[in-house]
């Protein structure tokens, strides 16, 4: 759609565009600059090199089969520009991230605690139920008490309920009294996904 909206919009630029792109065609093209005479001296040794560079030398070639090398000397040590040491064993790669996906840092400042930390704390304050306080805490991770108030107030360790699963013996065991044809249904229904 650009292009027939742009052909409205620049009537001109396609005017007679045949006898023009026609006309750029036939215009003779410059000639290219004079290249230096040296240049052109290279350009004639590599298009004719001399005979004698690639002819096989017998001579020099049979002395090459009977030369043989030996090194007594040490083998040199190459050094890494590294100081980093390289891995011994490949299999195991070792992670700066734990089970969670998330970064362990080496070192952590005064008054801050890393992820794995955090669960541990509000795990610990869940389980305790009021005993491990707040101020207890603060204490163990050397953290300022009214920020770790915070995070017990408002965080909390995620933790998921699962519905019970209906089985054969919570179906017979509703079929004591049924009152009404919806809970004849309901129960007949169930029976069927069990059976």
């Amino acid at each position: 759609m650009g292009g027939s909206v742009r052909k409205f919009i620049r009537p001109k630029a396609y005017y007679d565009i045949e006898r023009r792109a026609l006309k750029q065609i036939e215009k003779e093209k410059p000639a290219p600059a004079p290249k230096h005479s040296t240049i052109t001296d290279l350009d004639d040794a590599y298009a004719n090199p001399d005979p004698s560079l690639t002819q096989k030398n017998e001579r020099l070639h049979s002395r090459m089969k009977d030369m043989y090398l030996e090194s007594y000397e040490p083998a040199l040590e190459v050094k890494s520009k590294s100081k980093r040491p390289l891995p011994e064993n490949r299999l195991h790669v070792e992670s700066s991230f734990d089970e969670h996906g998330y970064h362990i840092p080496q070192r952590i400042s005064h008054g801050k605690v890393n992820f794995l930390q955090m669960m541990e704390l509000l795990r610990k304050y869940s389980d305790s139920k009021g005993q491990y306080s707040p101020a207890d805490i603060a204490k163990d991770y050397k953290v300022d008490p009214v920020k770790i108030r915070n995070v017990v107030n408002y965080f909390q360790v995620l933790q998921i309920h699962l519905p019970k699963m209906e089985t054969k013996q919570n179906v017979k065991s509703t079929t004591g009294e049924l009152n009404s044809k919806s809970d004849r249904m309901r129960l007949t229904d169930a029976k069927d996904k069990f059976t």
